[in-house]
Parts: C-alpha cells; structure tokens; sequence
C-alpha cells in the first residue's frame, strides 16, 4: 500500500482517482486544487507518491509545484494531461517526470502506471539500502586496515629504535660518539658534545676483535681474556702488559 497525493482543479476527476486508487489497495492522504496547496500538503504529508496535473490555477502549475517538491522531498511524481503544447512539452521533459498519464484517463493504464512508478521506488530502496550497507562495511574494512597499518609502524619505530641502539653498541668500541661522530675522551660514560650514553666494549688483546665487557674468551679467535693491567696511553684501550703495540689505535706502548 502506497500514500499518494493527488493534485488536479477537477473534483470530480478527484473523486473517481480518488476511488480507484483505494480499490488498488492505496491511501489518499490529501487532495489539492492548485499548485500552491499542492506543495503544501506534500511538505505536511510525504507521500510516497503523487499524481499531479500540470495545467492548475494559481500562481504555481504542476511543473512549478512538481519543481519545488522535487527539490524538497524527492516524491516520485506522475503528471496528468490533456493537452500539452510544444513548449508544455519541452517543460514535461526537463522536469524528469516519473510517468505521464493522457486524460480520460483509462483505469487499467493508471494501474500499470501506478505500480510501476511504485516497483522502480521499491528497487531505489533496496538499491540504497545495499549500498548504506556496502559503505559501511568499506568504512569498517578502513578503519581495520588503519588500525593494522598503526601497529605495523609501532613495530617498524621500535626495530628501528633497536637497530639504533645496536649501532650504538657496536660504534661504541671505537673512539668516536656513535651519535654525532665527535672524538671522545677514554673512559667517558658520555659525549661531551651531544650528551649521549657511551658504552665501552673491550678488544681481544690477539686478534682486535669487539668483545663485551664481561667476556672471559674471544668469540673470533678463541683467546682467554686475561684481565688487563695496562692501558693505552693515547686511546684508553685496555692492553696486555706484554703487549708491543695498542691492537687499538697502533700506538707503540712502552
């Protein structure tokens, strides 16, 4: 069942309308003689659909009322005619009618008429309806995808972070700071131009390799690690009290 509107200055032609269309199973909700009081009553009532006449007196027709309630509320209109001159016409085809109707008016052609304009409202609804429903489902697949993308950077920040911090560890060994390259003093915990945390490895008295601080043996070349009395003069490095030159810096030891 469908609330239509009907809008046309002949009361009788209303009447009959009228009665037709509750025999098809619809509601009327309101009747109108001019354009004016059509408007008006389609903003009061929002019916499904209406069936208007273009030729009313007022100063609104069918076509500038059906332009206006168009506008507002987008119901589906069926205009209704007699007659219609050239330019009548070309007005009927700008205004995108959603069907037409010839006076007399036949009943079985406004039957056909009627539910067809009412299929084509049903599959709009439908269609908006699966549409609403894709969107959200797209919106809801964005916001996961975002959410995933998030993390993935939290994860890629924090590998980053440690690789850093790995570089760090390893430049440390030398004699310069792993952050802003500037030449640090032996023995520093930190950079005197930057600030940053310096952490001192130990070398193999051997072979030179980068050992951690507590390592008891050489992971390269196997050598016990011997807690060193002397130290390099020049760079700080921890040396062999046997040892001719520094496995650091090459300074020649005394």
């Amino acid at each position: 069942m469908a609330r239509i509107l009907l809008a046309d200055d002949e009361a009788v032609l209303i009447m009959q309308l009228k009665k037709r269309l509750e025999t098809f199973g619809h509601q009327v909700v309101g009747t109108a003689a001019s354009g004016e009081k059509a408007v008006e009553l389609a903003r009061a009532f929002k019916p499904d659909l209406m069936l208007m006449d273009i030729v009313m007196p007022g100063g609104l027709d069918g076509l500038d009322a059906s332009e206006i309630i168009k506008g507002e509320l987008d119901t589906p209109i069926i205009f209704m005619s007699g007659h219609a001159d050239d330019h009548v016409l070309e007005r009927i085809k700008n205004a995108q009618p959603d069907g037409f109707i010839v006076k007399p008016i036949n009943e079985f052609e406004l039957k056909v008429t009627v539910e067809i304009v009412l299929g084509k409202i049903d599959q709009s609804k439908h269609f908006k309806k699966y549409r609403n429903h894709l969107e959200g489902l797209i919106e809801k697949r964005t916001a996961e995808l975002e959410a995933s993308n998030a993390e993935l950077q939290i994860e890629i920040t924090k590998r980053e972070q440690a690789e850093k911090a790995l570089e760090r560890l390893c430049s440390a060994a030398g004699s310069n700071c792993p952050k802003c390259h500037s030449a640090i003093p032996s023995g520093a915990r930190f950079c005197p131009h930057c600030g940053d945390q310096i952490v001192k490895f130990n070398k193999c008295p051997q072979c030179g390799k980068t050992l951690p601080p507590e390592a008891k043996f050489c992971m390269m070349c196997g050598a016990k690690l011997e807690k060193p009395k002397n130290r390099c003069p020049d760079c700080g490095t921890p040396v062999l009290p046997e040892a001719g030159f520094c496995n650091n810096c090459g300074a020649k030891l005394k």
